[in-house]
């Protein structure tokens, strides 16, 4: 459950990052929270680079590190959309008269029935797995907290050592091998071999 609820927090602070580094026009378009990991899918125009990736994860982490409030009330919905806008809105329009806010302190606020951490130094730290365009202006991003993120690290580490064992090297040559197999593999490919014949 605690993992779970860091991953949801982690989603209104990779959000109200999205809306800053891509822009205001990102909107949430679908979202998946677990105690494995989480996934925001938003409106954007095109796929980010890796630089871009990572700008992004920085600024999450840093939020984090802040350890910014994570507060929740309950506040008449004219009120809301008075003093926030519709951006509140972000996962989706509730018909209650009253809804719930969660706002993280000068960086996000949405309406959100869902559990959170209190400070968003409790989430621990963030790390993007996967991005990807899943449609036409729609991007994917899923994403590991708190120790999840130490068991992704093992998990591509266990990935490098077979990777080395296969090939003959440890992690750190492993890719000064596979590019000294490819090169072999490229200067065969361009050797014309005559078969002896009988």
């Amino acid at each position: 459950r605690y993992r779970r609820m860091k991953h949801h927090t982690v989603t209104h602070v990779l959000l109200g990052t999205l809306r800053r580094v891509l822009g205001p026009h990102v909107w949430q378009a679908g979202a998946e929270k677990s105690e494995i990991k989480g996934r925001l899918d938003v409106t954007h125009y095109k796929l980010p680079d890796r630089d871009v990736v990572k700008k992004i994860e920085d600024i999450v982490n840093r939020i984090i590190l802040e350890g910014r409030s994570v507060n929740t009330y309950i506040m008449p919905r004219y009120e809301a959309e008075s003093k926030y806008g519709y951006v509140l809105y972000q996962g989706g329009v509730p018909m209650e008269p009253n809804i719930r806010i969660v706002e993280i302190k000068d960086w996000d606020v949405q309406a959100c029935f869902g559990t959170h951490v209190s400070n968003t130094v409790e989430i621990g730290s963030f790390k993007i797995i996967n991005v990807e365009k899943i449609q036409d202006g729609i991007i994917r991003f899923e994403y590991v907290a708190g120790p999840n993120v130490a068991d992704y690290a093992r998990y591509l580490e266990d990935k490098l050592i077979s990777i080395g064992k296969v090939i003959g090297a440890s992690i750190e040559d492993s890719d000064k091998k596979v590019q000294s197999l490819l090169s072999n593999l490229k200067a065969v490919s361009y050797t014309h071999l005559t078969l002896p014949t009988n």
